[in-house]
Parts: C-alpha cells; structure tokens; sequence
C-alpha cells in the first residue's frame, strides 16, 4: 500500500488539496476559496471538511500525515503563519495545531515558495541545479532557492521577502506598503491592470467592449488570449515580463542561481511571459551574472506547492 501525504497548498487567493504520492504525483485535488469574510475559523473548518473528503477516498491508513504550504512568513517552529499582508487574519493562528487535533494525523508546515523550489528540485527541473531559485507568480511574489539540495533560509523561515526588492521607483503599492515592488509590478493585480491600460488602446483586442464597459478581465482570460495572438493582452504579459526579468537581475548578483525557474498561474503563459523575462534579464544584470544562468517554466507549474509541502513532510 503507498503511503500517501495529504497537501494543503494555503494561497492568497485559492486554497488547494490534494493526495501526493512518493513519487510526486497528485490526486483527488479540491479547491476552495481562501477567504476570511466569515473568520479564519469558519474558513480552518471549511479545509478540515474538504481534507476529511479527500484523505476518504483512499482506505484507512494510506494517509501518514498532512503537508501545509502557507504563503508568507513562519515562525521557527512551524506551527503558524506569522506574517502575510494579502491573508492577515490568519497570522498568528496556530495552523499545526489546529490540524493535527482535526485530522488526527502528524501536521508539517513550510512556506509555499520553499515547498516550490523542494518540488522543483526533486521532481521538476532542478533535478540537475545546485543552486536552484524558483518564483512564484501569483496573487504576490514569493521565492525559494535550493543549495545542493538545501533549502536556504536567510530570514523567517525562508530566502527572505525578496518580492519586495524595488523595480520601479515610484510605481504601484503593494499590500505591504512597498512602492514599486517587484510584488506590486509582477502579480495577478499587475497583469490584470496592465492588459486594461493596453486594451482600452486597442479596439481589436477581443475584450475592447468589456473594458469600455468597466469591466476588469481576470488573468486567465488574459493569458488565454495572449496565446491566441491577442496583441493588448500579449503586451500585458511582456510588460510583467519585463519587470521579472529586472527583479531576476536584481537577485541574481547576490543569489548566484545556476537556474531559475518560474512558477505560479502567471507561468502559464510559457514562452510569452519567459521570452520577455530573459530579454529584460539580459538587458539589466552585469555581464558576470548572467554567465550560466538558464530561465525556463517550472515543470510542475501550480502543483509545486502541493508537491513540495508533502516533501517537506516527508523530510520532517
């Protein structure tokens, strides 16, 4: 009988679960919003019920324990987010504790962009990399590095809030209070804010009526259209690609990656978004950092977290 990890990927703006394999592989995923409208305790109850429907549908026993991803910052032992502006009514709750009692099973708690780059490394990608930095682009801007198999920890748990390194003097806000943060210029808000601007310029974009009209596209549709040669929408894309690849320029000094893979629901723009990336890259960061550094997708896209949670358990 495999022994299975129950992962809860916690995101700012989804929650996932799913069953995780030894060998990496996920099943029976369920999605749920990550929402604090109606308290973090109805929303720490609405995740026990689904994690109570997942772990059922395999028999007694092949569940051994349970991996968290959370977003944000931990406290050193692992028991509780301790610092997320986009989810702050679920810092300070005491997340391991919580679960172990309700599930009844032994609980792991790491910080999703950590998990990220452990999948990436073990199962994606990175298998190859000794120094292995991988971001995740979603509602903010998280990342973890690997070192010769190593999760490096400068700061809270993890490589530190390096989503908040500055792109753009005087540009937008994040939720944290930074101004023009790589987190405020490469994110779901960013893209959906630049394909608007390129679109209401466009009256052949196939969401010109819709913005007229006021209304905001989400992201996939955004990258769904770019793909289909939608020009407002594929010059969103780039421009979030261009700040990344300063933001990648940035770290790259310090953080000497071997490669650097992204991640995230933004990644789903492939080429698009990691043409525009590399191109920027090049453009911004000195000769010598550039030297051996590869850019490409993380090949386990919006699993990682799932994946890398219930790899950190197993390492716990």
């Amino acid at each position: 009988m495999s022994a299975y990890i129950l992962a809860i990927d916690i995101g700012g703006t989804y929650t996932k679960l799913a069953l995780v394999d030894s060998d990496g592989s996920t099943e029976h995923v369920e999605t749920i919003p990550t929402s604090g409208k109606k308290g973090a305790k109805r929303f720490l109850q609405s995740v026990e019920e689904k994690a109570c429907h997942v772990i059922a549908q395999l028999e007694e026993g092949a569940v051994v324990g349970v991996g968290i991803g959370v977003a944000g910052f931990v406290d050193p032992d692992h028991t509780k987010m301790t610092f997320n502006p986009n989810i702050a009514w679920l810092e300070g709750v005491e997340l391991k504790d919580y679960f172990t009692k309700k599930i009844k099973l032994p609980v792991n708690i790491e910080i999703d962009s950590n998990a990220a780059a452990l999948a990436e490394a073990i199962h994606g990608g990175g298998k190859n990399s000794r120094r292995l930095l991988v971001l995740a682009v979603g509602t903010g801007l998280g990342g973890g590095m690997m070192i010769d198999g190593s999760i490096l920890r400068i700061a809270n748990e993890c490589l530190g809030d390096i989503g908040h390194i500055i792109v753009e003097p005087g540009g937008a806000q994040c939720a944290a209070g930074c101004s023009g943060c790589a987190e405020a210029m490469v994110s779901v808000s960013a893209l959906e804010r630049y394909a608007s601007e390129f679109i209401a310029e466009d009256q052949n974009s196939v969401f010109f009526e819709m913005v007229k009209k006021g209304n905001l596209i989400q992201t996939p549709e955004i990258i769904k259209a770019a793909k289909k040669g939608d020009q407002a929408s594929e010059k969103a894309v780039q421009k979030l690609g261009m700040y990344l690849g300063i933001a990648l320029a940035s770290m790259a000094p310090l953080l000497a990656p071997d490669l650097i893979c992204i991640a995230g629901g933004i990644s789903e723009a492939g080429p698009i978004l990691l043409d525009a990336t590399s191109e920027s890259f090049r453009k911004f960061v000195g000769p010598p950092y550039a030297v051996g550094v590869t850019i490409q997708k993380a090949v386990l896209g919006w699993r990682s977290v799932l994946v890398g949670s219930a790899e950190a358990f197993r390492r716990c």
